[in-house]
This record gives structure tokens, C-alpha cells and sequence, in this order.
């Protein structure tokens, strides 16, 4: 997990899995890697990238909209090392330990963590609306199954 600095604009303070914008040219999987690298040290490839969820979050209150693909990685060697950047500290939590630390968690992360985390089968697809970053009303949950 990744622990969101308190100076950030975005989700100050917040345990969040890494994550960032998309530059131009540039697909998904390939922003994904890159922000893995950028924010944790860790080096992932894009083969070892499987999507589990797209969540699209409206947020009303900031007049926002932010489409969430979330990607599971389980590379056969890690390489790299965790490391803190300017955009906040990385660690390894394990399951258990992380539930015990919700109220840390970034709420719009949690809509996603069983389904992310335990690999249940498929990809989840949701569309929500969010008020200071909690969750109003889920307009949409699909899940697809191969």
C-alpha cells in the first residue's frame, strides 16, 4: 500500500494503491507500470498486469469525474525496492492487518479490495457518486465473468 503524503492535493494522508494520470500516447497498463515504479520503487511488467475493476466516480461536490482501472500484478520476481517519493510511503500490509486499518484506507479504494486483492474471478465494473470522498449511491455494479 501506498500512504498518500499530507501535502497532496488528491486523497491527503490517505493508504492508496499507487496510482496517477495517463500521458499522452500512453495505454492504461503502460500508466499503471509506471506509476507502480514512480510512487513504490517497484518494478512491474505489463504481462504481469490482470484488470480486476473499472469504477467510474462521479463526485459531486467537486464537479469530477475519475475512471479507476484497477490491475493486479503478480510478478513471478519482484525487482526493485520500496522506497518514499514526494508522493508519499509504501509499505507491505498484509490483508488481515490492512482491514484492520480502514479508516486509513481511502474510501473509494474499499469499494474494490476483496474483489482486488483475493482475485475472485472477473472484472468489476461500477459507476458511483461520492461527496467528500464517501460513497452516495452506486448507480452500477457489473461484474463479467469470461
Amino acid at each position: 500500500m501506498h500512504r498518500r503524503s499530507k501535502n497532496k492535493k488528491y486523497f491527503p494522508g490517505y493508504l492508496i494503491g499507487p496510482g496517477g494520470h495517463l500521458n499522452t500516447k500512453e495505454n492504461v497498463v503502460e500508466a499503471a507500470c509506471r506509476e507502480v515504479e514512480e510512487e513504490t520503487g517497484i518494478i512491474v511488467q505489463p504481462t504481469s498486469m490482470k484488470l480486476k475493476y473499472v469504477g467510474i466516480h462521479h463526485h459531486i461536490d467537486t464537479h469530477t469525474v475519475w475512471i479507476n482501472w484497477g490491475y493486479l500484478s503478480t510478478p513471478p520476481d519482484l525487482a526493485g525496492r520500496l522506497k518514499q517519493s514526494e508522493e508519499g510511503i509504501s509499505e507491505w500490509i498484509d490483508f488481515d492487518q490492512l482491514m484492520k486499518r480502514k479508516d486509513d484506507i481511502f474510501p473509494p479504494s474499499l469499494e474494490y479490495f476483496d474483489h482486488l486483492l483475493h482475485d475472485l474471478p472477473g472484472v468489476l465494473y461500477t459507476n458511483s457518486e461520492w461527496i467528500d470522498d464517501h460513497l452516495q449511491r452506486t448507480v452500477s455494479r457489473t461484474l463479467v465473468t469470461a
